[in-house]
């Protein structure tokens, strides 16, 4: 597959935050609702979102003469769609503003620190497509990275990652590239600091590492490119720049 193919063209539940999935599961077409509840959930993820929800029930009947806001048939499917949320959302942009959302292809996606895939929501007709960012060789498993700050440190990946109750064990995390990797994600977050500070003085310290000149922050910006680029996430990156 080229780098300008579109693997996925699929219609998903998108939501703002997780109070709307209940008006969501609501809008939901009979096969919408069979795809996005086919995907795997965390028990976990399922029992705290059933003890939210009768909490939430218990709170709404107290305030109003014991009347239910959730209908009693409904609960279970409420509870078993946002652990599919908890387990398997992707966020859809660079800030909490863009929503997130299931999508029943795409969430099956597993996770990679060197992906080879990008995906891009399109809001206006609530649609999410994946493209190549190399060339991928048939055979090879399809991976994206489930975070927007592609270059994060190890130490905070492992935190992210335990939090996701999972482990990465892409090139970038095992093998004899790791410790290579982590040396040149910390320097792109040190450089990325650096031009921060140069763009936001007025937020920001500056040390002696922080571009003086617009030609100095052209060349953190170019010396960050380099560390992409033999990272293996260069086209990644520079599509969302």
């Amino acid at each position: 597959m080229s780098p300008s193919s579109s693997l996925s063209d699929e219609y998903g539940l998108a939501v703002l935050d997780v109070a709307e999935l209940s008006m969501a599961l609501d809008a939901l077409s009979p096969e919408q609702h069979e795809a996005c509840f086919a995907l795997y959930h965390d028990p976990h993820a399922a029992s705290r979102a059933r003890k939210r929800i009768q909490r939430a029930q218990e709170n709404f009947k107290q305030a109003t003469a014991g009347k239910n806001f959730i209908d009693a048939h409904k609960i279970e499917s409420l509870v078993k769609l946002h652990a599919i949320y908890q387990t398997n959302v992707i966020r859809l942009g660079d800030d909490e503003t863009s929503g997130s959302g299931v999508f029943p292809l795409a969430s099956r996606l597993n996770h990679s620190c060197v992906p080879n895939l990008q995906i891009h929501y399109i809001p206006e007709n609530k649609k999410l497509v994946a493209h190549a960012v190399r060339h991928i060789n048939k055979g090879e498993e399809l991976t994206i990275n489930y975070y927007t700050v592609v270059w994060m440190s190890r130490t905070r990946r492992d935190s992210v990652f335990g939090h996701s109750n999972f482990k990465c064990v892409c090139r970038a995390c095992t093998g004899s590239q790791a410790t290579a990797s982590q040396v040149r994600r910390e320097n792109m977050v040190a450089l990325e600091y650096d031009l921060t500070a140069f763009d936001r003085p007025d937020r920001y310290v500056r040390d002696i590492s922080t571009p003086q000149t617009p030609q100095q922050a052209l060349e953190v910006g170019e010396n960050i490119i380099e560390l992409l680029k033999a990272e293996g996430i260069a086209d990644q990156c520079l599509q969302k720049a």
